[in-house]
């Protein structure tokens, strides 16, 4: 009897013992990377007094080469997103999706003209469930009066 309350004993022990937890789907794991834009992506300004605009992200001018960001992880369930742009925000991750808070701001955002517009996150949220594709939706408001959709395919490189 002593015998078998040492080896349930020493069976717990291993169990609960040195072998880290396994990431559960609040990690960031599956986001961490570079991505990008795939064929059919893009970004859609819808302005005051202009016609809608849209930049196709899989050949971003002027040298048609496809739009990209990098996600690092921050913590267990934080993301810090930099794009090809320089624009930089923070995610917070929950399972299989990314959401932006809102108000994180951007002064390096193309205006469709050659410069650039300040954009504010309205909302976002970047999913992936297997760690290689992830479709992308995010809606900005810009300083002079845009509605901005980002939104498509990335594939992790």
């Amino acid at each position: 009897m002593s015998i078998r309350f040492l080896l349930a004993l020493s069976l717990s022990g291993f169990a609960c013992g040195g072998q880290p937890a396994a990431p559960d789907d609040t990690t960031t794991t599956r986001f961490v990377g570079r991505w990008i834009y795939q064929p059919g992506s893009a970004v859609v300004a819808d302005c005051p007094n202009a016609p809608p605009q849209t930049i196709d992200l899989s050949k971003v001018p002027p040298d048609n080469q496809p739009a990209y960001f990098t996600f690092t992880a921050t913590a267990v369930d934080r993301l810090h997103e930099v794009d090809a742009r320089g624009c930089q925000y923070d995610w917070t991750v929950a399972g299989a999706v990314a959401t932006a808070a809102s108000g994180q701001s951007c002064a390096t955002f193309p205006d469709g003209r050659g410069g650039n517009r300040v954009v504010h996150i309205a909302s976002g949220t970047k999913t992936t469930t297997d760690g290689t594709s992830m479709s992308v939706d995010v809606h900005f408001t810009s300083d002079d009066g845009c509605a901005i959709h980002t939104l498509g395919q990335t594939t992790k490189q």
